[in-house]
């Protein structure tokens, strides 16, 4: 205790013993990104005016917009008709053995087909009933499936036999036909259809035992395109153009920039 009562600090501080703290960086938390779509055409060219873009990055699925406040991303991804957008899936590569028991990648076609029921199959025509011939329409009502399988035996040299089956199905419906169909509000396109039979897949992917129809739109990606260059048309001439895309990096917890 000092002489007039008062606790004695324990702490001793000495004249210009202070030092002065040096900040070598100073981090900041980043301000929150906006990820804004946009879905229809006056949509998008109303933000276009509104957020002064910069410039356009497109590919056929949607268009990336380029604005001066970098935490800001818009994009456009129109939208289609959900009854025609399922033919625009984009296809995963498959893989099979061969022969030798190698794994052979396969591509069969830049989107995935669309297989229906033969109930199912039917509903979707009575959608498109008055775009579609009425040939089709009336084969699709009373819709025949015929699958037959030829069999061959080979002998061989070694007093053996190979055996072989070959299953082929056929339909009534036309292989091939053209849809005018609405794509998206104001947007009118000729969609091609290749259609097939096939043995439809369980939940897990796998062939069933039930057979249905397949129908796979062979000019999708020149569809979407025609598009996507459609809507470009309807933008400012002055705002740059590009046929890409913006890669985002995801941020870690741990990363700051």
């Amino acid at each position: 205790m000092t002489e007039d009562g008062k606790k004695e600090s324990l702490i001793s501080v000495q004249p210009n013993a202070i030092q002065p703290v040096r900040i070598e960086n100073l981090i900041v938390s980043p301000a929150p990104q906006k990820d804004m779509i946009m879905g229809d055409i006056p949509s998008l060219t109303k933000i276009v005016n509104d957020a002064e873009v910069t410039a356009v990055f497109w590919n056929e699925d949607e268009m990336f917009l380029t604005v001066p406040n970098r935490s800001d991303m818009i994009r456009f991804q129109p939208e289609l008709e959900p009854s025609v957008a399922v033919f625009f899936q984009r296809s995963k590569a498959r893989g099979r053995e061969d022969a030798e028991g190698n794994l052979v990648r396969t591509w069969e076609g830049d989107y995935e087909p669309l297989q229906f029921k033969k109930g199912d199959f039917l509903k979707w025509v009575k959608k498109y009933s008055s775009l579609i011939p009425t040939d089709i329409v009336e084969n699709v009502k009373s819709l025949k499936i015929k699958a037959s399988t030829i069999v061959s035996e080979d002998m061989l040299d070694d007093e053996g036999e190979r055996k072989t089956e070959d299953s082929t199905m056929t339909t009534n419906v036309p292989k091939r036909f053209t849809l005018n169909v609405p794509l998206m509000e104001g947007v009118i396109a000729d969609l091609d259809f290749e259609c097939a039979v096939v043995n439809l897949k369980d939940r897990y992917g796998n062939p069933a035992d039930k057979r249905g129809i397949e129908l796979r739109c062979t000019n999708a990606r020149e569809v979407k395109k025609d598009l996507m260059q459609g809507i470009l048309a309807q933008l400012p001439v002055n705002i740059p153009k590009y046929y890409g895309k913006i890669a985002r990096k995801e941020k870690r917890d741990d990363e700051w920039t």
